[in-house]
C-alpha cells in the first residue's frame, strides 16, 4: 500500500477534461493528496457524458481520444505531464525507490499502449516483496452473507442508552445501482462497546400500509431559490443556532455552501466552496471541528475544518468507501461506515480515525 499514485479521473459532465492528482499512501491505506490539476481532453457528446447510449458500439465511442501521461521524477521532485503539457510539479521525500505499474478501477476499463520506464542510473538491486495484511484495513460490522443480498446506504447513529446502531438497506435483486424500491428491506445491527463487536444483524419487517406517527412539520425552507445544480445536501451546527451546509453539484467542480444564523429559518445564498466531493456527510466533533467525508474514486475523502468551513485540512482518503456515514466515539475517535461501492455483491465495512489539526490519522 505504501507509495505514490498519479490518478487520472474523467470529470464527465463537470468538464471536458481529466482531474489529475498525486497521492501518497501510508501503511494503513490512508492516501494524502499532494497536488491536483486539470488536463483537457477531446470534447465529448452530451449523450455519452450522461450515459444515454445502448450497445457495445456506443460504449466503445464513449471514451475521449487517447492521451499520453508522463511522470518524471528527479530525487524528491515529481512532475506530471498530460499530452506534453505540465500539470503540476511537487516535491516530497516520503519514498525514495519502488516498483512502477498501472492500476485501473474495477468499473473503469482502459486501454494502455507504449508503456515505458526510463532511468538515467542503474536500477537498484531487487528487493523482496512483502505481503500486506488487508484484513486490518477495515472491519465488517455486518458479516458477509449473514442476512443475504446486497447491502448499502448505511446510517450510523447513537441511541440515548449509548448503543451505536447501523441501519442499512438490503435487496435480493442485485447491486445497489439497480435498486428501484422493489424487494428492499431495511436491516440493522448495534454495538455496545464502541464498535468493537456487533450484534447479529436483523431485518426490519415493515408491513404493507404501515404508518409513521410523529410531530407535525412546517413548510419546507429553500436554502436558495435560484440555484438548482445541487443535491445530497448535509448540514452541520458548529455553534448553537449557526448552521453550515454543503451540497454536491451536478456540473460544478466544487461543492455549494451556505450558512444560517437563525437555526435554518433563513440562509445566505449558495456559493462555491473550496472543496469538491459527492455524497457528503458532516459531523460536529467534540473538539469544535467539523469533519466532512465524501465519496471518492476509491474510499472516502476526509477533510477537517476548525473555522466553520473557511479553511480545510489537506484531502486524505480512508479505505471505507461508497456512500458513508460517521459517528463520534466516547474517546473522540470517529467511526466511519460505508458500503464497498457499486460492485456485485457489495458489503458494509468500517474504519475509525482520530481527528488532528493535520487531518484524520488511522487508529488501529
Amino acid at each position: 500500500m505504501r507509495g505514490y499514485a498519479v490518478e487520472v479521473f474523467d470529470m464527465g459532465r463537470k468538464g471536458h477534461d481529466y482531474k489529475v492528482a498525486l497521492m501518497v499512501s501510508d501503511e494503513f491505506g490512508y492516501s494524502t493528496e499532494l497536488a491536483v490539476g486539470f488536463a483537457p481532453h477531446s470534447v465529448m457528446a452530451d449523450e455519452f457524458i450522461h450515459g444515454r447510449f445502448i450497445g457495445r458500439e456506443g460504449w466503445e465511442r464513449s471514451s475521449p481520444e487517447p492521451a499520453t501521461l508522463r511522470v518524471k521524477t528527479d530525487g524528491p521532485r515529481i512532475t506530471v505531464f498530460m499530452d506534453g503539457t505540465e500539470v503540476f510539479t511537487v516535491e516530497d521525500d516520503t519514498y525514495s525507490y519502488g516498483a512502477t505499474g498501472i492500476i485501473a478501477g474495477v468499473a473503469s476499463p482502459i486501454k494502455i499502449s507504449d508503456y515505458q520506464l526510463q532511468t538515467r542510473q542503474a536500477v537498484a538491486a531487487k528487493r523482496r516483496w512483502q505481503e500486506v495484511d488487508f484484513t486490518g484495513f477495515v472491519t465488517y460490522p455486518v458479516p458477509r452473507h449473514r442476512v443475504g443480498g446486497w447491502y448499502g446506504n448505511p446510517l450510523l447513529s447513537r441511541m440515548p442508552d449509548g448503543k451505536i446502531v447501523i441501519t442499512f438497506i438490503r435487496t435480493e435483486d442485485g447491486p445497489p445501482a439497480t435498486w428501484r424500491g422493489e424487494n428492499e428491506s431495511p436491516a440493522f445491527t448495534f454495538s455496545t462497546d464502541e464498535g468493537k463487536t456487533w450484534s447479529e444483524p436483523k431485518i426490519i419487517c415493515i408491513q404493507e400500509g404501515y404508518q409513521i406517527h410523529g410531530e407535525s412539520w412546517g413548510a419546507p425552507i429553500l436554502i436558495d431559490t435560484d440555484k438548482f445544480d445541487t443535491n445530497e445536501c448535509m448540514i452541520a451546527e458548529p455553534e448553537p443556532g449557526k448552521l453550515v451546509s454543503f451540497s454536491r453539484t451536478l456540473r460544478g467542480r466544487f461543492m455549494w455552501t451556505a450558512t444560517s444564523t437563525d437555526g435554518g429559518q433563513t440562509w445566505s445564498d449558495l456559493k462555491e466552496s473550496s472543496v469538491s466531493g459527492e455524497c457528503p456527510d458532516l459531523l460536529n466533533h467534540s473538539s469544535g471541528a467539523i469533519v466532512m467525508i465524501s465519496r471518492d474514486t476509491f474510499g472516502n475523502s476526509v477533510r477537517i475544518t476548525f473555522d466553520g468551513g473557511k479553511s480545510w485540512t489537506r484531502k486524505r482518503r480512508v479505505p471505507a468507501s461508497g456512500m458513508a456515514t460517521m459517528v463520534e466515539l466516547t474517546d473522540g475517535r470517529v467511526l466511519i461506515a460505508g458500503h464497498t461501492g457499486w460492485s456485485n455483491p457489495t458489503w458494509i465495512h468500517a474504519d475509525n480515525f482520530r481527528v488532528t489539526p493535520d487531518g484524520p490519522v488511522a487508529e488501529r
